[in-house]
């Protein structure tokens, strides 16, 4: 039985020195995430504390899919981070989740863009975050 699947390490690095002496510092954890933030030039090291907090959060809270027989996870962000420049990624791929089963249009599940959303929301362009 999971009882709490996520846990300090999610957003932190556990192993750091500063974590031991009591300040975590933000970390992110997945290296499909760091993929993805080098793609849009948004390297995690060199992004500001404000920028750091928001990218944690973007290690769930954002738009992915699972590529091939591997399923390795993929941001669809080749293109840009916003709504559109991601449908546009998807088009360019002629990719689907779904086919509704009516109108026999290819259709895509968003998973939870949150990050994406946010980003080019008005919390994100005047950088208010949520941590």
């Amino acid at each position: 039985e999971v009882v709490n699947p996520i846990g300090c390490s999610d957003c932190h690095d556990t192993r750091s020195e500063k974590f031991n002496q009591g300040e975590p510092e933000v970390a992110l954890t997945r290296p499909y995430v760091e993929r993805a933030f080098d793609v849009i030039g948004k390297n995690f090291d060199e992004q500001s504390r404000l920028d750091k907090q928001a990218s944690v959060c973007a290690q769930c809270h954002v738009e992915y899919y699972f590529t091939g027989p591997t399923k390795a996870v993929k941001f669809p962000w080749d293109m840009g981070t916003t709504v559109g420049d991601m449908e546009k990624y998807y088009d360019a791929l002629d990719f689907k989740d779904w086919t509704h089963a009516v109108s026999k249009a290819p259709m895509l599940k968003a998973q939870h863009p949150g990050f994406e959303t946010w980003r080019e929301g008005i919390h994100g362009k005047n950088k208010v975050v949520c941590v």
